[in-house]
């Protein structure tokens, strides 16, 4: 694979990545606010100094919230799946058994991704039949549902640790 490609993927990979991780940090962030989650600090110290902000959720975080899950909305395929790279790693490469190309030739998606993908609608206040991404979970929820074999293995197009 040439090394545009390979940059080309990379980027789609750490935008679809980084949008859930934003979301579901994000989201933590509101449920500790909320009393949900235990206010854990990285030290004593560190608490009793920052306390007051330590997981402060302001117009910023609130704004990288709405962009991930608008960039998840708007690249969630018909199906409910996203599209990635399926593979494994294997000393220091890594090896594809699906590419996204051949996803986008034969259906399905990631499974892992989409399902990741899914609990970040969730982390941010939606639920299926509830909120604005109502559709989206349902779509994921019915794509990753299907994908469960009889004996509970979760895969498609060769993922393999589900």
């Amino acid at each position: 694979m040439n090394d545009g490609l390979q940059r080309a993927r990379a980027r789609r990979i750490g935008a679809s990545l980084g949008a859930i991780v934003a979301v579901l940090a994000i989201s933590g962030a509101w449920l500790r606010a909320a009393g949900a989650l235990p206010q854990t600090a990285p030290s004593r110290a560190a608490a009793s100094e920052r306390s007051s902000d330590l997981w402060e959720v302001n117009e910023s975080s609130q704004r990288a919230v709405k962009l991930g899950l608008e960039y998840l909305a708007r690249t969630q395929n018909p199906d409910g799946s996203w599209y990635c790279d399926v593979g494994f790693k294997l000393m220091e490469s890594y090896e594809l058994i699906t590419p996204v190309r051949d996803q986008m030739l034969n259906g399905g998606g990631h499974v892992g991704v989409s399902a990741l993908a899914g609990m970040a609608f969730l982390a941010g206040g939606n639920l299926p039949g509830q909120g604005r991404y109502s559709a989206n979970i349902e779509k994921a929820l019915n794509y990753v549902l299907s994908c469960v074999k009889e004996d509970g293995y979760i895969t498609d197009n060769g993922s393999r640790m589900y």
